[in-house]
């Protein structure tokens, strides 16, 4: 039996309780239905189904597979044409929601990639794919065994994306002769498959797996609930919210549609935070500790203010280009978010107070120019310098500029 709502589940009425525990005797009493039980999906739970992979059960043959005692993590020698098959809807497109788990998406002609593809095309027959590459990892939230063919249940590739994209690239490409393809069909990946025994250990091997070679600090956030969340309201205004490195990029969206996960971060840091020096200077400083973390991206926080602040950082940034035509774009990066701290504190007097009245802000172009003029103004006498961008101390002169405005 589901109770379904737009609440929350997490302090659920007594008497609603109460109702489900009558509904539940009542139900037991037929014979059809001894067992029942009451589910109560609330506003997270509804987005948590519409976000369920489209991937609830793969199935991966291997040639041969090293398993632990327990079954919940199998080693594997699979062939480039299984794994293909793996990769593949009925259609015979890439599935991408089986590379959700990555905090960045193709990276496309990047020397990795041509180096392994190069491997694909000059393999000759003494040699085999798995000896020359790293393999591929995938989660499962479980696995049935029959044979040489393993079922996966809900399976997320977590490492190995770079691979995988080369060789479905390179196996559905026409240009490459079939002759080719037929010999590289029967070559071997070495495939791991783990069952994580809880969720906190599923994120770790995330984290661990994609930490393995440089990613940009933001994005080994991006996997959090707060992101998806502005990703998916986002979305509804046809702005596409890059979570995970390249994932629209790769989609063919236009460039002015797409707000990097980095971009919003140097964003709310001037916005909410008022740290526009640091957010020029220094803006992976707030992503590694927890506490500093969710003092940009709580769940909290309304989803409306996280666009309204990037609608303004965009609308500063034409302005800029149009009053300043002469300028390049270090000098529009060196002012855009003192700028946006400065509109932030002329209104708002602290974090609770600028993350919510963010949410109501809406554009009005003739005040955002005069404050447009007055930071640059203040930015050229200063010494109109990269170093005079990332100091501390201008951002404190924009801030008291700002105060006293707010306090008249």
């Amino acid at each position: 039996m589901y109770y379904v709502t737009k609440a929350s589940t997490k302090n659920i009425h007594p008497t609603v309780l109460s109702t489900a525990e009558a509904l539940k005797d009542d139900l037991s009493t037929i014979s059809t239905t001894r067992d029942v039980d009451t589910i109560f999906l609330g506003a997270e739970e509804l987005i948590d189904l519409t976000r369920a992979t489209k991937t609830r059960r793969r199935e991966l043959e291997v040639q041969q597979s090293l398993s632990s005692d327990n079954g919940d993590s199998f080693a594997c020698l699979v062939t480039i044409e299984a794994l293909v098959s793996f990769l593949s809807d009925e259609n015979g497109n890439l599935i991408r929601a089986l590379f959700d788990a990555n905090v960045r998406d193709f990276l496309g002609k990047v020397g990795v990639n041509d180096a392994i593809r190069a491997t694909l095309e000059s393999l000759d027959q003494d040699e085999n794919f798995w000896w020359l590459n790293n393999g591929i990892t995938i989660v499962a939230s479980s696995i049935d065994q029959k044979g040489k063919k393993l079922a996966l249940n809900e399976p997320l590739l977590v490492n190995g994306l770079q691979t995988s994209n080369v060789i479905f690239g390179f196996m559905t490409d026409t240009n490459v002769d079939e002759a080719t393809k037929q010999s590289r069909r029967s070559q071997i990946v070495l495939v791991k498959i783990i069952v994580p025994p809880n969720e906190q250990i599923r994120d770790d091997i995330i984290k661990a797996t994609n930490n393995q070679t440089h990613i940009p600090e933001p994005y080994l956030r991006g996997m959090d609930v707060v992101h998806r969340n502005i990703e998916d309201h986002l979305k509804t205004f046809g702005i596409f919210y890059e979570r995970r490195k390249n994932q629209y990029k790769n989609l063919g969206k236009e460039r002015s549609t797409i707000v990097t996960l980095a971009e919003m971060a140097q964003a709310v840091m001037a916005a909410f935070l008022f740290r526009s020096g640091d957010a020029r200077g220094r803006p992976n400083s707030l992503l590694k500790a927890d506490s500093d973390y969710l003092s940009l991206f709580s769940p909290d926080y309304p989803l409306d203010s996280f666009k309204n602040v990037i609608a303004a950082k965009r609308e500063i940034m034409k302005i800029l280009a149009a009053t300043y035509p002469s300028e390049g774009s270090r000098f529009r990066n060196d002012v855009v978010y003192h700028i946006l701290a400065y509109i932030s504190a002329k209104q708002f007097h602290n974090l609770g107070h600028a993350t919510s009245g963010w949410k109501s802000y809406t554009i009005n172009e003739p005040d955002l120019k005069v404050d447009v003029q007055t930071v640059v103004q203040m930015f050229k006498t200063a010494g109109g310098t990269d170093q005079v961008a990332k100091s501390t101390s201008f951002q404190d002169d924009v801030l008291k500029a700002a105060e006293a405005l707010r306090t008249r």
